[in-house]
């Protein structure tokens, strides 16, 4: 419910000041991927689509998000406790 208040530039305007470089660029490599990469110099691309097949993939690049988010969280984590805790199998 949250998402559909918020407009597309705000919530992509807010994941890019917030969102950790890697996590964007996995997004972007995301987003590349499922739409191709065709070089710029060669091709004038454009992209039509139905409102539910971008609501997917949005679903997708969020769960994609916090995949990588929690990833993070633990790598950061894991360096905190074996910075503070001396060694640490995790």
């Amino acid at each position: 419910d949250a998402v559909t208040n918020i407009s597309a530039p705000e919530l992509i305007g807010s994941f890019a000041e917030t969102a950790p470089p890697e996590v964007q660029q996995a997004v972007r490599s995301t987003v590349v991927s499922l739409l191709g990469n065709l070089p710029p110099q060669l091709y004038d691309t454009s992209v039509a689509s139905t409102g539910q097949n971008v609501a997917s993939l949005m679903y997708s690049m969020q769960l994609t998000g916090y995949m990588f988010r929690n990833a993070e969280y633990r790598r950061s984590l894991v360096e905190s406790l074996q910075r503070d805790g001396g060694d640490l199998c995790v």
